[in-house]
């Protein structure tokens, strides 16, 4: 199995918007805000907490990823204040991969597209 091949493709398209929100969603709009919520925290405290935490999690992206995260964090959280759904949060997460994953394959599909048509019209040119 080698990157780029059809099976290792799917299962990092699987893990990325189905499998790791999944797990997210249950550790921090499911397990954290559910022990947090009746604490001295309180139900605000609670949705910057587990907002802030997740972000914290996600260093792999600089500044601006990790607030839009946060952003992010601070949306599902409120979704889940608000209905008291993890289902509806975790539905919301798997949407965002989903849209993310989709928009940096289109990208970069389309950059290599580029790349190939450039090489070939130089190629033309001589």
């Amino acid at each position: 199995m080698r990157p780029g091949s059809t099976f290792v493709d799917a299962v990092f398209f699987i893990a990325i918007v189905f499998v790791g929100p999944l797990f997210e969603e249950i550790t921090f709009r499911g397990f954290i805000f559910k022990g947090l919520i009746n604490s001295r925290m309180g139900a605000h405290g609670t949705l910057w907490f587990t907002a802030i935490f997740w972000s914290l999690l996600h260093f792999q992206y600089d500044l601006y990823g990790m607030i839009n995260v946060l952003a992010l964090g601070l949306l599902f959280g409120a979704a889940r204040l608000k209905t008291g759904s993890t289902y509806l949060v975790l539905c919301m997460h798997c949407f965002n991969n989903l849209v993310s994953t989709l928009q940096i394959v289109f990208h970069t599909q389309s950059a290599v597209f580029l790349t190939h048509w450039l090489n070939n019209f130089y190629r033309f040119l001589g």
